[in-house]
């Protein structure tokens, strides 16, 4: 109903060359997510949900609705403020009207599909906790004293249990990834202090090569980045909405000096494009996450490379800035 409804436009997301596409909800299980545009009115979208509630006889839980802003820092003070999406609209469209009582401030999060989303909000901000749980399993599996084989086995249940999805999905900073690398061989060693007997190289081979294929969480996380990587540059008409707006966030965080040479309509597919290629990401305009999936990238010298192309596939090259 919300998608075919003429009255939400939902967030507009515009990436160079390509024309723009409408995030309007993700829906999974029992959770949603609604995007509204700043000329969406909250009358609307609940007199939706309203009429989806008594036909279906579900129930929308409005006292758990969370708001997160989305735009300028001063369009997210407005909203918090005013409590209205835009504030030519009048006071009947505020949000706590329609039981939105929690719109988040900068530095807040919100659980949404196990990822912590909010504008500024560190990357580290539930993985402390984590770090906590994985400790505290392995404290109680070392009370069983087991093999070298059982604490192998049992650092990819706990350690790559445990962290497998957050990182999969917002990406694990690197102090944390130090902190569990650390945390693992010195389990699997049985070494609470100094340092490991053997090159941890040997621990993470494969057994046919004479290792033990432990957990190399490092490896791990990188690899995780490279298909992040693969989804965003993917250019199938089905793909995400979510790699759209990463590449938006990606073609804003090019300085000032560069905008002015590079038209909007010049830039089409970032990893096409010598523009954006970097030795190192650095911008704080991007977020941790892009900005490690982008160097994980230049580390290992992915690049586009064709054998052959077909003419067809040479028309959809970017013109410019290849």
């Amino acid at each position: 109903m919300i998608r075919s409804s003429d009255e939400i436009t939902g967030l507009e997301i515009k990436t160079g060359l390509e024309s723009a596409r409408h995030a309007l909800i993700a829906l999974f299980a029992d959770d949603a997510t609604v995007f509204l545009s700043k000329n969406d009115k909250p009358s609307s979208l609940w007199r939706i949900l309203d009429l989806w509630c008594d036909a279906s006889g579900a129930k929308f839980n409005k006292p758990k609705t969370v708001a997160i802003p989305v735009g300028s820092k001063a369009y997210r003070k407005q909203l918090i403020e005013s409590g209205k999406l835009n504030p030519t609209h009048n006071d009947t469209e505020r949000l706590d009207l329609f039981g939105i009582m929690n719109i988040l401030h900068d530095g807040e999060a919100t659980r949404i599909l196990g990822a912590f989303l909010g504008n500024h909000v560190s990357n580290e901000h539930k993985w402390p906790e984590i770090v906590e749980r994985i400790t505290a399993a392995l404290d109680r599996w070392n009370n069983h004293h087991p093999t070298m084989i059982g604490r192998r086995i049992i650092t990819q249940i706990t350690v790559g249990g445990m962290t497998q999805f957050l990182a999969r999905a917002q990406g694990m900073p690197d102090k944390i990834k130090k902190q569990l690398h650390q945390i693992t061989w010195r389990f699997i060693w049985n070494t609470p202090t100094g340092p490991p007997p053997i090159k941890n190289e040997m621990l993470y081979a494969p057994i046919t090569a004479g290792g033990m294929g432990a957990l190399d969480i490092l490896s791990r996380s990188e690899a995780l980045d490279l298909i992040r990587l693969q989804q965003m540059i993917n250019t199938d008409p089905r793909r995400p909405l979510a790699t759209d707006a990463a590449n938006a966030v990606i073609y804003e965080s090019l300085p000032t000096s560069e905008r002015k040479n590079v038209p909007p309509r010049t830039r089409s597919k970032f990893f096409l494009q010598n523009v954006y290629k970097r030795e190192k990401y650095t911008a704080r305009r991007l977020p941790e996450d892009i900005r490690q999936m982008l160097n994980t990238s230049k580390k290992h010298d992915v690049y586009f490379n064709a054998l052959q192309l077909s003419n067809q596939h040479k028309l959809e090259l970017p013109v410019w800035h290849h």
